[in-house]
């Protein structure tokens, strides 16, 4: 059976694979979305399922996902048979397809040689090896290197089939030398090419690809592998002889050479597979070996065109690249993408020149007739074409640009084009690819980058004809934005995240974040393209923080479970029933946040950690001030504020977006001030600028009222942004319209773009920042917000306010965030915002902020509706509803008119009536008595009172309490100044119920 099994056919033969799972578990019913089912012999209760996902049908075992998650039957035979991936086709095709043996028949193949020992004799050397070869290979050892290779090709190559071979080395097992026998078999075939001073032991069956190759003896680092064969072409073999005239005529400037074209090829394989096809050829040491002028002029002699086959995977394109720089002259041939979509014996998807012969082509010479096509479309470095003619007796020199081959050059330099949403209309833009990242170039720019390049790139070169061929370039109208958009395209992915990575990526390489490790890569080590450069509304967006990085061993700041919440979190992970998390988070719910972080400063010498630290100090006033001891509870508000703070960080630094936290950050100062006042200076704004020190962020001035209404808000966001800053929001803009942006699509209304709409994970994060309070706070509004507040430890002194100084982070370390960082703090700024992100992965939920004055302030806010922010009611509740001065006897059980006692009956309507005096005629006329009702509920909520207990209540439901009052039933509140109260006996004789 062939190498090369479709995997669609398999599919298409399974019914996408359900007839597989059939077979395996043939009682079960799949397309009963229910289903469960065993997999494992000790599993108690079913914890496996099938479904039909992507078009394929998957097993998953919730009990095992780490080996069986999301597995399609190819996958699933692996692992359950142990096969390797041809076999696991071959044991569908035979065993369940076409039923021809069955499963206990099936034979599995073992790829490792036959091994056995023995004692060294007399002639036995230590690091000898003794060979036996086959005299008559079978046709089964030679079809794994190809299928028209043959013994003779094999020999053309100083190759031999092993039967098999002898070593004597030292076994750490027996603790002595002995001799290692190794036998090939059917299923594990080995080859050995015998170069006279080393050879090469070749297992192309070998699993561990790092053992599929050994060299025995001295390797020369420079060795031409086929460079023997070429010397020994003479002229009577040559393709440059007429047979029919006996004339022998190289190319003009090449008189020693032999052959037409000459491949370079990755290896042994590669060589023989274009050997058995009548192709001449050679190759390296390795694939990624470069050779310098002298050794390619000493091949490139032999040869009319010199060619260099460019594998398919990163390496072979590198390679390629590399040697396509050097030598202009040498043609690369590309192989064609679609055999990337069929996979070798092992499951890898094809990549090379052996692969795409032993799948294009029903026979030799369609195979033949494949690569002739591959010839014909290769093309070199070299661009220009120099011709030259004979004009009145004088020799005319004329240079012509190949744009096909100029494409090629360019290509090879990384300039590409790419679709765009972002340029001419919604269009498209060019790309210059380096390495991992990827500038994009808007249109116009294109014709102007590419001449001034390609001219750099000429003189470079040293050429003897170089003002000629600028010349050309100056004149012609070929290199021209319309011509550029026949380049090829790429669609490269800038996504270097996941559920569970991300990553920050520096000018000399990125930090790898997960929940467990943070580590610097390489960028060649990223999943996926950097974005280096894009401008739009004359803004740069990148993806590169332009700094250098390295990992520290700890972060300045570290915030950790206190003893108490690990337990719990670690209660979490290991429940695995709905009810089990419930009860967990039960436990969690009660445990005061308070309590929940402990929080170590590593790095006490750092501004930003001393920064932040600062702006968690919410107490700071009893220490400095009064030069008290803060309370354990006051040190553990500290600690939570600043986990608060980071958690932020790391949240609006991190890209992925999760559909199970859409939350919006809201960012407001934590003092208590009146409504519509602020204390400012406080640091919100440096502790915004945070965000954009990371990611690519969009500034919304949010002091406009209106800013909702502009249909152009958003006008030059783009995909590329992480972060959108609504920065100031007034105190009576329009919030709910940021609501709706958090957990659904964004719609994108550009000024000189088409509108775009994208979608929630690639829509990015939101913060706003504002000295304001919410305007409303139902539950949907407070599941979608992520609080943040920040203390008043800096601040302004105004003869306004109390503070006895000014104090801003100049003050106090004198010199200026980030402004004035040396390369030393960038290092620590960005190892401590990893960290941050990291946070995010470990800590399941929200960190929130201390709540009890930000919900202080919310309650004042809520005192003001119905009338001005200069809040009346606060100001009349005050005066109004006070402590009954024990001097003070009541006639009746009720307060008087002229004060609201509490722990007494007030009569809402007299209560009313007063508040309203107080008011204006226009707002008497509007103020409801449902207002004033919610007022004193904001009001005794905000001083800790508690509003009409429900012992005091004759309808409880309604927290409502009526009563008598001279014959007419009136409406009366009742405010505890304990809650935990009882009543006594007469007044628990006097209740209605």
């Amino acid at each position: 059976m062939s190498k090369y099994i479709d995997q669609q056919e398999i599919l298409r033969e399974t019914n996408a694979g359900l007839d597989v799972f059939q077979y395996y578990f043939n009682d079960v019913d799949f397309h009963n979305p229910r289903h469960k089912f065993k997999i494992r012999s000790d599993e108690k209760t079913p914890s496996a399922n099938c479904k039909l996902l992507g078009g394929q049908w998957r097993i998953t075992d919730f009990g095992n996902q780490t080996d069986i998650k999301g597995l399609n039957c190819i996958d699933w035979v692996k692992y359950h048979e142990g096969l390797q991936y041809i076999d696991a086709l071959k044991f569908i095709m035979d065993v369940i397809i076409k039923k021809d043996i069955s499963g206990g028949d099936y034979k599995k193949p073992v790829y490792q040689a036959e091994y056995s020992w023995r004692e060294v004799g007399q002639d036995d050397h230590k690091g000898m090896y003794k060979w036996v070869f086959k005299e008559d290979p079978l046709d089964s050892d030679l079809e794994t290197i190809g299928r028209y290779v043959t013994i003779d090709h094999l020999q053309k190559l100083h190759g031999k089939v092993v039967e098999s071979y002898e070593f004597v080395s030292y076994s750490k097992k027996y603790e002595k030398d002995i001799v290692h026998q190794f036998k090939a078999t059917p299923d594990y075939p080995i080859f050995l090419f015998d170069y006279g001073s080393f050879q090469k032991l070749y297992k192309p069956h070998e699993i561990d690809k790092k053992f599929r190759f050994l060299y025995i003896g001295e390797k020369p680092t420079d060795f031409i592998y086929g460079l023997d064969i070429l010397q020994d072409i003479d002229q009577g073999e040559s393709d440059f002889l007429d047979e029919d005239k006996g004339d022998y005529k190289p190319p003009e400037g090449k008189p020693e050479a032999v052959v037409k074209n000459l491949f370079r090829v990755s290896g042994e394989s590669d060589a023989l597979n274009m050997i058995s096809l009548g192709y001449h050829v050679y190759f390296l040491n390795s694939e990624s070996a470069t050779f310098d002028k002298s050794t390619y002029n000493k091949l490139d002699r032999y040869c009319e065109k010199h060619y260099q086959i460019m594998d398919l995977d990163k390496t072979g394109f590198e390679c390629a690249r590399t040697n396509a720089l050097k030598h202009m002259n040498l043609f690369t041939m590309q192989i064609p993408k679609w055999i990337q979509y069929k996979k070798d014996w092992r499951g890898n998807a094809c990549k090379d020149m052996k692969d795409f012969i032993n799948l294009a082509g029903k026979d030799e010479d369609g195979t033949r007739g494949e690569i002739t096509k591959l010839v014909r479309r290769a093309k070199p470095m070299k661009f220009w074409e120099k011709t030259t003619e004979q004009v009145k007796g004088k020799t005319k020199v004329n240079y012509n640009i190949n744009l096909e081959y100029y494409y090629f050059f360019m290509q090879m330099h990384g300039f590409y084009c790419m679709n765009s949403k972002y340029h001419k209309k919604a269009g498209y833009c060019y790309a210059k690819v380096e390495g991992k990242t990827v500038t994009l170039i808007h249109p116009d720019d294109i014709k102007r980058i590419a001449k001034t390049f390609t001219k750099e790139w000429i003189r470079s070169r040293n050429l003897i004809d170089e003002i000629a061929i600028l010349n050309k370039i100056n004149s012609s109208n070929q290199i021209s934005e319309n011509n550029l958009q026949e380049l090829a395209y790429i669609e490269p992915c800038f996504d270097n995240y996941s559920q569970n990575y991300e990553t920050l990526v520096f000018k000399n390489g990125a930090l790898k974040i997960t929940k467990d490790k943070i580590e610097r890569i390489k960028h060649a080590d990223l999943n996926h393209h950097i974005l280096g450069e894009l401008t739009i509304n004359n803004e740069k967006i990148s993806h590169v923080i332009d700094h250098n990085i390295r990992h520290l061993k700890e972060s300045p700041i570290m915030v950790d479970p206190s003893p108490e919440y690990a337990v719990l979190l670690k209660e979490r992970d290991q429940a695995k029933t709905p009810n089990q998390i419930a009860a967990v988070n039960t436990k969690i719910n009660a445990l005061e946040e308070w309590k929940r972080y402990n929080v170590t400063i590593n790095d006490k010498d750092f501004m930003f950690a001393g920064f932040l630290r600062d702006l968690s100090r919410i107490h700071w006033r009893k220490t400095d001030e009064q030069k008290q001891e803060l309370s354990d509870k006051e040190r553990g508000e500290e600690n939570q504020l600043l986990a608060n703070l980071m958690f932020f960080i790391g949240y609006q630094c991190q890209q992925y977006k999760d559909p199970g936290k859409p939350w919006m950050g809201f960012l407001q100062d934590m003092k208590i001030s009146a409504i519509g006042k602020s204390s400012g200076r406080s640091g919100k704004s440096l502790l915004s600028t945070v965000i954009k020190k990371v990611r690519p962020s969009f500034y919304v001035p949010g002091r406009n009222k209106d800013v909702a209404n502009d249909q152009f808000i958003f006008d030059g966001y783009t995909r590329f942004h992480n972060n959108i800053e609504v920065d100031d929001l007034h105190e009576f803009a329009d919030i709910d319209f940021f609501y709706t942006q958090i957990t659904g699509p964004r719609r994108v209304n550009n000024k000189h773009l088409s509108p775009e709409t994208l979608q929630y994970d690639l829509s990015g994060k939101m913060f706003v920042s504002t000295n304001f309070e919410l305007p409303n706070t139902d539950n949907s509004t407070l599941a979608r917000l992520l609080f943040v507040a920040v203390s008043d430890y800096y601040h302004e002194s105004t003869k306004y306010n109390d503070y006895k100084e000014t104090r801003s982070p100049l003050d106090k370390y004198g010199r200026r965030l980030f402004d004035d960082f040396t390369e030393e703090e960038w290092v620590k700024f960005y190892n401590l915002v990893a960290y941050c992100i990291q946070m995010v992965m470990r800590f399941p939920g929200k960190i929130h902020p201390p709540m009890e004055n930000l919900e202080k302030r919310q309650l004042r806010r809520a005192m003001i509706k119905g009338v001005t922010k200069d809040e009346e009611f606060y100001v009349w509740a005050n005066s109004y509803y006070l402590i009954k001065p024990k001097d003070v006897r009541l006639q009746t059980d009720f307060s008087p008119n002229d004060h609201g006692y509490l722990d007494t009956m007030i009569i809402k309507e007299v209560a009313f009536q007063n508040f309203k005096s107080t008011l204006s005629d226009t707002h008497q006329r509007k103020y409801t008595a449902q207002q004033f009702k919610k007022a004193t509920q904001a009001w005794c909520e905000y001083y800790g009172y508690e509003f009409n207990p429900a012992s005091r209540c004759n309808l409880v439901e309604q927290r409502k309490i009526t009563k008598k009052v001279d014959g007419k039933t009136q409406e009366c509140f009742y405010i505890s100044s304990d809650p935990n109260a009882e009543l006594t006996k007469q007044e628990a004789d006097d209740l209605p119920f």
